[in-house]
Formats: structure tokens, sequence, C-alpha cells
């Protein structure tokens, strides 16, 4: 997911994240998961606020020096 500088702060991201949980949560999932860039240090502000802890790689994903990885329980 990518917001541009200028949507910044309005509110759109948390939007798309809700929408993408309540999906999640209608589909039957109890754990949500995402990847992002180390150097995204706004979208790792972003998704810790928004309840997501740092996990180890998940699914395909492997370590991966550049990246870090999020999950959230969805209750």
């Amino acid at each position: 997911m990518y917001v541009e500088a200028a949507c910044r702060s309005t509110g759109v991201a948390a939007a798309i994240l809700n929408c993408l949980e309540n999906h999640a949560r209608a589909a039957g999932k109890q754990l949500i998961y995402l990847e992002t860039g180390r150097r995204q240090s706004a979208a790792i502000r972003f998704y810790e606020k928004s309840g997501y802890r740092v996990v180890g790689p998940f699914g395909q994903y492997r370590p991966n020096p550049v990246s870090i990885y999020f999950g959230k329980y969805l209750v």
C-alpha cells in the first residue's frame, strides 16, 4: 500500500487498512500480516499506530535485511 505524500494525514490510509481488515474478518481470518521496507519510517509508524506488531517472515517471505514484517490479531 502506498499513499502519495499530498494525501497523507487525510485518513485515506486508515480507511484503506480498515477496509482490508474488515474484509479479512468477513473471510473468517483472525490474524493479518503485512511487509514493508525498513526505510519506510512513516509506514512503520502508521502500522504500529494501527495495532500491528513486528513478527517474523510469513508465507512465502524469507528473512530479508531490507524488509520488516508485521502482524495483527483481528478481534
